[in-house]
């Protein structure tokens, strides 16, 4: 699927959607993304909640653990489950 593609099953609002529409978060909810360099550098960010990390410190100190406790993995993507930050 490209950006700005919908398929119409999966689109709110779409008269033909088959996927109940509701405001509570699933099973799984992503409360942040970012991708650091090599040395746990930011290269980019996005905090989905802005209560789990208020400010930069916060956040630079959360990705300075998670980049510690990961970066011997082979895997070019780390999957966290909540608490482990």
């Amino acid at each position: 699927m490209f950006a700005g593609q919908c398929i119409t099953e999966l689109c709110p609002g779409s008269e033909t959607s088959s996927l109940p529409q509701t405001d509570e978060p699933s099973l799984y909810t992503v409360k942040a993304v970012f991708i650091l360099d090599n040395d746990g550098n930011r290269l980019l960010s996005k905090y989905y909640d802005p209560e789990l990390y208020p400010s930069i410190k916060e956040q630079r100190n959360f990705e300075t653990n998670v980049f510690n406790k990961t970066h011997k993995a082979d895997s070019k993507f780390v999957f966290l489950p909540a608490g482990l930050g």
